[in-house]
């Protein structure tokens, strides 16, 4: 079966889409277990697409879920994970993203930037991927 969150054509260019966050308890645990198998082919950078998330659904409970399964995957992101771009329009999402940096406590490694166009932010990535982890 596809993934259904990851899209690797372009690896090691990847890009994340989250869905709105309905169903968060089924969502985030299919999204972590896909990302666990890009983390396992090697370094890569990650456009996460947040514009179909409605805020109405990522709550507090979410965040937590979230923050949880990344900081369990701390050690894979800091040995992979090159730059992060996150695509999401509008402030409440961003709001949501930096509750979510908090919650997780120490700051991941890799640079994480915000973007509202979608070339923007793949044009960013495709400068750290070419740079490499050092030159972020």
């Amino acid at each position: 079966m596809p993934p259904r969150f990851f899209q690797l054509e372009r690896f090691p260019l990847v890009v994340a889409t989250s869905t709105s966050g309905e169903d968060a308890e089924h969502d985030v645990a299919e999204f972590y277990a896909e990302w666990d198998a890009v983390i396992a082919r090697g370094p890569h950078a990650v456009l996460l697409d947040l514009t179909k998330v409605n805020p109405l659904f990522v709550g507090a409970h979410e965040r937590r879920l979230i923050a949880a399964a990344a900081k369990d995957r701390r050690e894979g992101f800091e040995r992979t994970l090159i730059a992060e771009a996150r695509l999401c329009r509008g402030p409440v999402v961003r709001a949501i993203m930096v509750s979510f940096d908090w919650l997780i406590g120490r700051p991941f490694e890799h640079p994480i930037a915000y973007f509202d166009h979608r070339e923007t932010a793949e044009r960013w990535l495709l400068e750290r991927l070419a740079t490499g982890p050092s030159g972020a």
